[in-house]
């Protein structure tokens, strides 16, 4: 199944900016569709433009403009067959298995798609 046989991407990118609100950057929430919130350290939680009839895939990746031992995991999906359906994204520590918050700087980034079907035709 391939996008646009019932299926929708939403994805995006976004700059943690330590333990206060991330940075977007690029198109206005009205066309981009999506917003983030840091909902608490190292957990950010981005809501859905639209509802859907279920996720296919989801992914999330941390760009870091060094190396560190902190990746990106995909966390709670709440309420996507509803409008503003919700997907939360942490940023683990390798070494301690706990949330972190990432630093601010201009080349780290969060980075998530998500695939949902339209149909439940193709779920």
């Amino acid at each position: 199944m391939g996008v646009g046989h019932g299926l929708t991407m939403v994805a995006g990118r976004f700059r943690p900016n330590g333990s206060s609100a991330p940075t977007v950057f690029g198109p206005t929430v009205g066309s981009r569709g999506w917003t983030v919130a840091r909902t608490s350290a190292g957990l950010f939680t981005i809501t859905l433009p639209d509802a859907y009839a279920a996720l296919v895939s989801a992914m999330a990746h941390l760009q870091m403009a060094s190396a560190d031992d902190v990746y990106a995991q995909v966390g709670q999906v709440s309420g996507i067959t509803a409008a503003s359906g919700t997907i939360q994204v942490r940023c683990m520590n390798i070494d301690t298995g706990a949330v972190a918050d990432v630093a601010s700087n201009a080349n780290n980034w969060v980075n998530f798609c998500f695939i949902f079907s339209n149909s439940s035709l193709n779920t």
